[in-house]
């Protein structure tokens, strides 16, 4: 059985290239009921919402959602760092928004409103009302498991092939924070570290005078 959010019909009033006045009714799901199914089918969730200023002025905000807050927890009992545990979020969300949008009245709410509905349309809970079957949202992880484990090898790759520990630590920085959380790929970058400061300087040579 389809599955869908209750939607609300906005009605969009528009002009044509000819100038003449005409309106389109959408039917569109707001975050909030969306957000409504989505508790209800994963009443152990957690979502959190983080911002930060750009170099052009601008503020970015972003929405972290978990289906299961428990992963989220564990990876901070382990010492891992918050920033880095955002890593483990099931979906995220983000919009960029003009400094003059956040003076205007529940500016702050309204942006981080759309991270959300972003966020919550990547785990199958459209605006349009519609919601993923499970099959469709398997499809969509095992494709997000794939080009993890792609990105994760390519990683591995790049870092076996630093020629010292400079390149190497260029490499390593120009990771994603997901990457660099990554134990098997810390692992890697810790062995070629060691083999790299363990390679003798190549000589220099000698100038005749």
């Amino acid at each position: 059985m389809e599955r869908k959010t209750k939607v609300t019909k906005i009605e969009k009033t528009f002009k044509d290239k000819n100038g003449k006045q005409k309106s389109i009714t959408i039917d569109y799901a707001k975050v909030a009921d969306r957000l409504k199914v989505f508790r209800e089918d994963h009443p152990n969730s957690k979502i959190t919402n983080k911002c930060h200023q750009a170099g052009d002025g601008t503020i970015i905000f972003k929405a972290y959602i978990w289906k299961d807050k428990a992963e989220f927890i564990e990876l901070l009992k382990s010492g891992v760092s918050g920033t880095d545990a955002l890593e483990s979020a099931d979906s995220e969300g983000s919009v960029r928004a003009e400094a003059t949008k956040l003076q205007t009245e529940k500016g702050y709410e309204k942006q981080e409103t759309i991270a959300v509905g972003r966020a919550l349309a990547l785990l199958g809970y459209a605006a349009s009302g519609e919601i993923a079957s499970a099959e469709e949202m398997e499809e969509f992880e095992q494709f997000k498991k794939d080009k993890a484990a792609e990105a994760a090898e390519s990683a591995q790759d790049a870092l076996k092939a630093a020629k010292s520990v400079d390149e190497l630590k260029k490499v390593w920085l120009g990771f994603t924070r997901e990457l660099r959380a990554n134990p098997d790929i810390a692992k890697v970058k810790d062995e070629a570290k060691a083999k790299l400061e363990k390679k003798p300087e190549p000589k220099k040579k000698e100038t005749k005078k």
